[in-house]
């Protein structure tokens, strides 16, 4: 990576390079410079653990949204329902949205922490207490849940994926798999 960073006229800061890896690896050295090997790395805003557990994301997520959530709970009752939905959808989602193609895949309860944090946004805007199931709620707002919902944007990148809507590396993960008939099979 060093080498083709030079080959193309561009620098390491080598004190803010890491890395992270599934296994353990012997030390590695750019310049004379050991990197850091750390149990989890920020990526373009996305928390990578060695042992990709998603835990140490979905707590970034938690405190950034959480303040958040305090925020309109304090308004609410200076502003109308369409501008709360609007300060959600501007503020909220974006952070419950960003990354979300990587890091699907979570263990149960870190679903429903994330979960809950779309569980209030709902209970704010639309004022309910604690009797009405979220289901209800998010049902009341056309809302999916956050699993549906990281589901659809799989499978939107996907068709942009397959349709040439992607950058060609991404494209290139991937091999479209011929499909064979039963006859073809056969032979």
């Amino acid at each position: 990576m060093n080498n083709w960073l030079i080959v193309n006229k561009l620098s390491l800061n080598i004190s803010k390079t890491e890395f992270t890896f599934i296994d353990k690896v012997p030390n590695i050295y750019i310049n004379n410079n050991e990197i850091q090997q750390v149990q989890s790395a920020k990526s373009l805003g996305v928390h990578i653990e060695e042992n990709l557990s998603w835990s140490k994301h979905i707590e970034h997520i938690y405190k950034k949204v959480s303040p958040l959530l305090g925020l309109m709970r304090r308004i609410r009752n200076f502003v109308d329902f369409d501008t709360l939905i609007t300060i959600y959808k501007a503020f909220v989602q974006p952070h419950l949205d960003y990354g979300c193609i990587v890091w699907d895949g979570l263990d149960k309860s870190l679903v429903l922490k994330v979960q809950i944090l779309q569980n209030r946004a709902a209970r704010i805007i639309t004022r309910s207490n604690w009797e009405v199931h979220s289901r209800d709620i998010l049902a009341s707002l056309n809302w999916e849940s956050l699993e549906q919902r990281r589901f659809i944007l799989k499978k939107n990148f996907i068709i942009k994926m397959l349709n040439g809507k992607t950058p060609e590396c991404i494209q290139n993960f991937f091999k479209r798999k011929e499909r064979t008939t039963f006859i073809e099979f056969l032979s």
